[in-house]
């Protein structure tokens, strides 16, 4: 355990309160992570397999890249400008309501959602492959998206839609193969 902890030690940046428990219990002096995340560090990736999710924007055209954590002082400094040349997410503080319990959540949420950030998160992926073979599998097809999604606008009945069509589909329902298809896929 004390390989593990002095291996990861200097760049836990999320899980702090648990892992400095840990350092404590193996008497090991705890480095600090630098907030912001290199050019091209596997970090995000990790945080891709656990925390992110690619959602398909519909009306903006769009495949983005999300990251949503518990917001707390150490969420708050999280600095993603540098990890992926190219992209800068936006980033959302969000405040959400347990219905049943009344109880207040805080959250944070960095968002890769322009245009312009598709590929770069593609080439970003090719170098930083994810373990979910669900979250790599969208994100790899950022690429055959960027070919397609000018067709969005052709007549239904074109070959080009049934190309942007059938591409949906396939988006949709790999590893989902039981859950219905969003409406705007005809």
């Amino acid at each position: 355990m004390s390989r593990f902890v002095n291996m990861i030690n200097g760049h836990i940046r999320i899980k702090i309160p648990g892992f400095l428990d840990a350092c404590k219990f193996l008497n090991i002096a705890y480095i600090p992570a630098s907030p912001i995340i290199p050019k091209n560090s596997a970090y995000l990736a990790g945080l891709i397999d656990t925390d992110g999710s690619f959602v398909f924007n519909y009306p903006n055209n769009r495949i983005e890249l999300m990251l949503e954590f518990k917001q707390n002082v150490h969420t708050l400094d999280l600095d993603f400008s540098q990890v992926i040349e190219g992209a800068v997410p936006a980033v959302y503080k969000f405040i959400k309501k347990n219905q049943t319990a009344d109880k207040i959540f805080y959250s944070i949420r960095f968002s890769f959602s322009c245009v312009s950030h598709m590929l770069p998160i593609y080439q970003y992926l090719k170098i930083n492959r994810c373990y979910s073979e669900f979250k790599f599998f969208r994100g790899m097809q950022i690429i055959k998206f960027l070919q397609l999604r000018q067709f969005k606008t052709f007549p239904l009945d074109s070959a080009e839609f049934k190309l942007y069509n059938d591409f949906l589909i396939k988006f949709f329902s790999y590893l989902n193969e039981n859950k219905p298809l969003p409406k705007f896929i005809r």
